[in-house]
């Protein structure tokens, strides 16, 4: 949920995404539209990873996460 959120001061599940190298096309159809606010970007993109990336461990996303500097993220991970 920490990701989901939009504030330009701070990098999100967006910039996760990039991190991660999930390729432009496929996040921009993670993004929540106004027919489905209820989703969340986050997880569809979590989930695209187990599903392309089954490999990636916990240390990896770990890392990603640090490096976009969510402190708040990595305390739950």
């Amino acid at each position: 949920m920490l990701l989901n959120k939009k504030n330009p001061a701070v990098e999100n599940w967006r910039d996760l995404a990039k991190r991660l190298g999930v390729p432009h096309k496929v996040y921009e159809e993670f993004d929540p539209d106004s027919n489905s606010p209820k989703h969340s970007p986050t997880k569809l993109m979590l989930q695209w990873l187990r599903s392309e990336h089954p490999n990636m461990t916990l240390d990896e996303l770990r890392t990603a996460v640090a490096k976009i500097n969510r402190g708040d993220v990595l305390k739950i991970l």
